[in-house]
């Protein structure tokens, strides 16, 4: 995804947000390596600031 926007735009984002299914080990480490701010909750965010998961199944 970054790679894309690079391409893109010949710039490097300084910030970028995502959704919970790219909250990954790798893909923060991504981030960090290249000093990007990534804004991507992980996917027990809820759980943790709620008590519970958001979807019933």
């Amino acid at each position: 995804m970054v790679e894309q926007v690079i391409h893109n735009t010949n710039c490097e984002p300084v910030v970028i947000s995502a959704d919970p299914g790219y909250a990954t080990y790798e893909n923060y480490e991504y981030l960090n390596e290249r000093n990007i701010y990534g804004l991507i909750p992980d996917t027990m965010h809820f759980v943790d600031t709620h008590g519970r998961a958001k979807y019933y199944t």
